[in-house]
């Protein structure tokens, strides 16, 4: 009777690279993503409010565009704050559930 050994190695983390080698970069680039972060969401609500609160916008065109507004939040929230967290800390490193999320 032959046994077989199967090499069984298990990913729990990852680590992410950064963005830049220039420490001093990564202020900048903080200020930066946080600011188009903000843009997105407060961009993506006022279209969500309006769609929702004017009586006139309420046909097809207009639900789909609330819908892409919606997707967009949800997207945009899944990654920008993974990323601000990683040009903050030192320590860049994502859980294996944590990237399949992503």
């Amino acid at each position: 009777m032959m046994l077989l050994s199967l090499n069984q190695t298990g990913v729990t983390e990852f680590v992410l690279e950064g963005f830049s080698e220039h420490p001093g970069l990564r202020l900048f680039l903080t200020g930066c993503f946080l600011t188009l972060y903000m843009m997105a969401l407060m961009g993506n609500i006022v279209i969500i409010a309006l769609v929702t609160s004017s009586t006139g916008l309420h046909n097809p065109m207009y639900f789909f565009l609330c819908n892409l507004a919606t997707t967009d939040i949800v997207c945009t929230s899944s990654v920008i704050p993974k990323a601000l967290i990683g040009l903050v800390s030192e320590e860049n490193i994502i859980t294996f559930k944590g990237c399949m999320a992503q």
